[in-house]
């Protein structure tokens, strides 16, 4: 009583389905000639509603067809549209664009039938991240890459993937550059890797660069002779690399081994004499270079000049020679062996005497400059002791 309008629930009905009611008004238990109407109950909602991919701008979704029902309304921030399903496809299938890159959106999805649509259902799904930029190798060592990029936006988690696997990454908040060491990786060895921006759950496309860790430093790197103006230097092959490059305090250059030889050798020129120089070589392969081995090594010093005998008696040979320049140590050698000889500090001309000779015999010496441990080639002469002299008695 006292309401003018009446308001009546049907129930046990079938989802989906056209149904004609007819109202009648009775009196006295007469009716009125009735009237009818028709009308739908609401279709199901879809099942599996999902969202099976997305990029930057993109999600895929996708759901089972209900029963026969070709039209759908999808519904988001954005508003929405009309997707009308293939027929003999029970999978709807559709890709919604022009979104924004590492985006949660809410979608709800209506089944329609007889313009009545259902409750909706409703997922959350996000639109992939943007990929970091300036991703680059910034340094290695033979076990290591360091990798470095640009944070996107506030995003800190990421993937790092390479033919070991994958790793989390976790980016410190407030520095906008991520700087991450690989470790544990072979030397000499070209790497892959991919790196993921991650936001809720889901990785953007991923950029890929490649980059080589350090090649191990030659073995035996060692200076095999040398003279006034050259060092001979040696060193073993790293595996298969054939490029080097040697370096002095007059620059570096590039040594290109010979296929096929396990030792390398190269002569250094243009140097000066009874000089130490330190040499560093470095192994590269990828255009990356080892560390670097370093020795030291010294050029022959100049041979002495003026070598020469001013005097002799029966036993001994005194011999001269000019110092070469502040070198004070020299070596003498002769069919006796060999001796060493330290010259006077302040005198620019060596005197030696040589002792415990023959009479009247040749001897040949030989005079070397040591720097360094390093003897010049030397330089030799010839010396002839005196004879005895013969006393006679007069008859």
């Amino acid at each position: 009583m006292g309401n003018e309008i009446v308001t009546h629930v049907t129930s046990g009905l079938t989802n989906g389905t056209k149904y004609n009611f007819t109202l009648f008004t009775v009196s006295g238990n007469v009716r009125s000639s009735g009237v009818t109407i028709s009308a739908f109950t609401a279709p199901a909602n879809a099942k599996d509603f999902k969202s099976v991919g997305q990029n930057e701008t993109s999600v895929t979704l996708q759901w089972k067809k209900v029963e026969n029902i070709l039209t759908y309304v999808l519904g988001s921030s954005d508003g929405e549209i009309d997707v009308t399903a293939e027929m003999g496809n029970e999978i709807v299938t559709h890709v919604t664009s022009g979104l924004t890159n590492g985006t949660k959106y809410n979608f709800t999805l209506f089944t329609v039938s007889g313009n009545v649509r259902s409750s909706g259902v409703t997922i959350s799904a996000f639109t992939a991240p943007a990929n970091a930029k300036d991703f680059k190798s910034v340094g290695q060592n033979e076990t290591s890459v360091t990798l470095q990029w640009k944070k996107v936006e506030n995003i800190l988690t990421y993937v790092l993937g390479s033919s070991d696997g994958e790793i989390d990454v976790t980016a410190e908040m407030g520095n906008e550059i991520v700087t991450h060491v690989t470790s544990g990786l072979t030397n000499g060895t070209k790497y892959n890797f991919t790196l993921f921006t991650v936001s809720g759950n889901v990785r953007s496309s991923g950029v890929t660069i490649s980059a080589f860790t350090a090649p191990a430093n030659a073995k035996d790197f060692k200076s095999v002779g040398q003279n006034e103006t050259s060092v001979t230097l040696q060193w073993k092959k790293v595996e298969n690399i054939l490029t080097y490059v040697l370096g002095s305090s007059d620059g570096e250059i590039d040594v290109t081994a010979e296929m096929g030889n396990e030792i390398v050798t190269h002569v250094t020129s243009g140097l000066t004499n009874g000089t130490k120089y330190n040499f560093t070589l470095f192994t590269v392969s990828g255009n990356v270079s080892s560390s670097g081995v370093t020795i030291s090594a010294f050029t022959a010093p100049a041979n002495a000049k003026d070598f020469k005998s001013v005097g002799q008696n029966e036993t001994s040979v005194t011999l001269q020679w000019k110092k070469v320049e502040n070198i004070l140590t020299y070596v003498l050698g002769s069919s006796d062996g060999e001796i060493d000889v330290t010259a006077e500090m302040g005198n620019e001309i060596v005197t030696h005497v040589t002792s415990g000779l023959t009479n009247g015999t040749k001897y040949n010496f030989t005079l070397f400059t040591v720097s360094g441990n390093v003897r010049s080639s030397g330089v030799t002469i010839s010396a002839f002791t005196e004879t005895h002299a013969k006393w006679g008695t007069a008859d």
